[in-house]
């Protein structure tokens, strides 16, 4: 029965440490296009500052 318990523990461990891994909860997205102020379309995306850029028509 303890050898169970030690394998379920492992098992979550594994589960939980796989999705903070593989998580992409540190992408910054971008809306272009929402002020006439802002930098262009073309310099925003070349500044690596941004995985994903929204484009606002």
């Amino acid at each position: 029965m303890m050898n169970l318990k030690v394998c379920s523990i492992d098992l979550i461990v594994s589960i939980i440490f796989s999705l903070v891994l593989t998580s992409e909860g540190g992408i910054i997205v971008v809306y272009s296009g929402q002020d006439e102020r802002e930098i262009s379309l073309s310099d925003t995306c070349c500044s690596g500052f941004y995985k994903l850029v929204n484009i606002l028509s």
